[in-house]
Formats: structure tokens, C-alpha cells, sequence
């Protein structure tokens, strides 16, 4: 019997979990208005990396949601490294470490039984840019369609990148909204129609097209 007890507790040595799984970590931080400093309430915050554990009945990492403070807590993280990221309605979605809209996550290193407790996400409200559009004779424009451009550097150059649009409205007026803080152009796209010469002719002198084609 000695040989059989042995074995029992040699498998029972083998399923205990790894000593960092016996000490889980937690990070904690706020969320603030990157324009205003102002805490944001209501954000939701997604951890993901190699310090994320899923239960094995999840299928979608924990997500915590910011207090009136604009603080947040997530706990049970292990060894490894965590990126976080915040959305909530208006804000373009941030992550940590971000120091412009759509600028480079940092991951969170996270070791055994750690506090990190001093995190802060910056988030960017949508902009938006309004107008009115007018012809050559100053009258507005209407159901005309109105397109944003956005500046971006790629590879040491300027370059345009096509946003939302808009249509004008009985008015002339526009407002595109649910722009990411930048610098934008903004244009109406039109498109160049060739007219025969004798319709021209006709319309500019007044002649028939009947009678300028007897």
C-alpha cells in the first residue's frame, strides 16, 4: 500500500496551479479628457495580453467601467504584460501610453503580486467642421455631397486620407462630424461633364438646336 500512497501525492503535487497563478496582480489608474484634464465617467476599459487569463468558460477578456472619478481597478492578472484600452460615446478609443490619437499603445509590464496603481488613459473627444456651400453666384448649394480629408505623414510625406461626409441641406449648409482630432481639408468632390460643341453653341448663341443642325 506504501507504493500506492505515493503516487497519490505525486499527483496531487503536479496539479497545483504555478506559484505566480497563487498571486494574482492588479492595475488601477484613471481615464481623463486629453484636451481638459477632466475626468471621464462611464468609460470602459478592456485588458488584453499575456497577463490576461480567461476562466475557462469566458471567451472575452474582464472589462471594467470607469466611477464618477474617471478611476478604475482590474485585478487577477498574472506574469507578463497587459495593454489597455478605453472607449466610451464622443471619444476616440485610447489606449495606455498613447500621446495623439491613434499613436502607439505601451504595454504594462505586470510581475508577481504587483500594484500598479498610478495609470492614466487620455482620451480625445470627435471633432466636427460645419459650412455652407455656395456657386459662383453666391447662391447655396443644395444635396451636394462634402468630403473630409485628413493630413497624415507616411514615410517623411504628406498625405490625404478620405474621412466622413456630408450632404448639404436645403441651404447649403453641412456638419461632419465624428472627425478624429487633426488637420483636415475639406472638398466637394465633382465630376467634369464634355458637351458637344454645337450644344454649346446653341445654348451660349441663343440658336435652336433644331435650326443649327438644318
Amino acid at each position: 500500500m506504501l507504493p500506492l500512497a505515493l503516487l497519490v501525492l505525486a499527483v496531487a503535487a503536479t496539479a497545483q496551479p504555478p506559484a505566480d497563478d497563487a498571486r494574482p496582480s492588479l492595475v488601477a489608474g484613471r481615464v481623463v479628457d486629453a484636451s481638459t484634464g477632466r475626468p471621464i465617467a462611464g468609460a470602459v476599459i478592456t485588458p488584453a495580453g499575456s497577463a490576461v487569463v480567461l476562466p475557462p468558460t469566458a471567451t472575452v477578456p474582464p472589462r471594467v467601467m470607469t466611477n464618477a472619478n474617471g478611476q478604475f481597478v482590474i485585478r487577477g492578472l498574472h506574469t507578463g504584460a497587459v495593454v489597455l484600452t478605453a472607449t466610451k460615446g464622443g471619444y476616440v478609443n485610447a489606449t495606455y501610453g498613447q500621446r495623439r490619437p491613434g499613436g502607439t499603445a505601451q504595454p504594462v509590464p505586470i510581475a508577481p503580486d504587483t500594484r500598479v496603481t498610478d495609470l492614466e488613459l487620455r482620451m480625445w473627444k470627435f471633432g466636427a467642421i460645419g459650412g455652407t456651400v455656395l456657386d459662383e453666384s453666391g447662391d447655396p448649394v443644395v444635396g451636394t455631397r462634402v468630403a473630409s480629408y485628413m493630413r497624415t505623414w507616411i514615410a517623411g510625406r504628406r498625405r490625404y486620407t478620405a474621412g466622413p461626409t456630408a450632404v448639404t441641406d436645403d441651404r447649403g449648409v453641412y456638419r461632419i462630424a465624428g472627425l478624429t482630432p487633426g488637420d483636415y481639408v475639406i472638398a466637394v468632390p465633382s465630376t467634369q461633364t464634355a458637351v458637344p460643341s454645337e450644344v454649346m453653341d446653341s445654348f451660349f448663341g441663343g440658336t435652336p438646336l433644331g435650326d443649327a443642325k438644318r
